[in-house]
């Protein structure tokens, strides 16, 4: 039997991180439930189980809440889930396109959200530059991965540089328009992934 893989939320927010973690979780709550142009400060007062001023303590803004949530995003990225990656670069690689481009074990209204707030770094600097930072975050640990892959020899000798930034492309692509037309053509796009990666990539 396949174990339940916890939901983002969960995995974001069972560490019992106090005040500042459950005013970030609350605004996830409402992000989900409202998307970013609804979402507002009492609106995630709703999701908080303590006093709405402690947010305002806290925070000067929604966007500025929001901010920190993609921040705490980026830090279990960056901090806690390599240690629960897999020691094989191989497998490393083909759970990202897993999850990235093929959307498996996410839940879709987690999507949609998150896409939103990319969407704002348009016309916001602060938006923009966490991105940016993202972007790099993933496309690093991703060519760090290929270059791990060719060392060990189960990788063709590939610019790994350059082969991380068309899969991260794909996956935010991919990302963009999930959210705006049903599944059926997921598959296909996974799979084309995977056969591109078969001939360019693995041995």
């Amino acid at each position: 039997m396949t174990e339940e893989v916890p939901e983002l939320r969960e995995i974001l927010f069972d560490s019992g991180g106090g005040t500042r973690e459950d005013i970030l979780a609350a605004a996830f709550d409402a992000l989900q439930k409202h998307g970013y142009s609804e979402v507002t400060i009492d609106a995630i007062g709703d999701e908080f189980d303590k006093s709405q001023s402690l947010i305002y303590h806290h925070y000067d803004s929604k966007d500025d809440l929001l901010l920190d949530l993609l921040g705490n995003l980026l830090d279990y990225f960056e901090d806690r889930a390599p240690q629960k990656r897999p020691a094989n670069p191989r497998e490393r690689i083909e759970g990202f396109v897993e999850v990235a481009v093929g959307f498996k074990e996410i839940d879709q209204t987690e999507r949609g959200p998150l896409i939103e707030l990319r969407a704002q770094a348009i016309h916001d600097e602060d938006y923009r530059e966490h991105f940016v930072r993202s972007d790099e975050a993933i496309q690093n640990a991703l060519a760090d991965d290929i270059r791990e892959g060719i060392e060990k020899g189960i990788f063709q000798e590939v610019d790994a540089e350059r082969m991380a930034t068309w899969l991260h492309t794909v996956s935010i692509g991919a990302a963009f328009r999930s959210v705006t037309a049903d599944d059926a053509w997921v598959g296909t796009n996974e799979e084309e992934v995977r056969e591109h990666l078969e001939r360019r990539l693995y041995r």
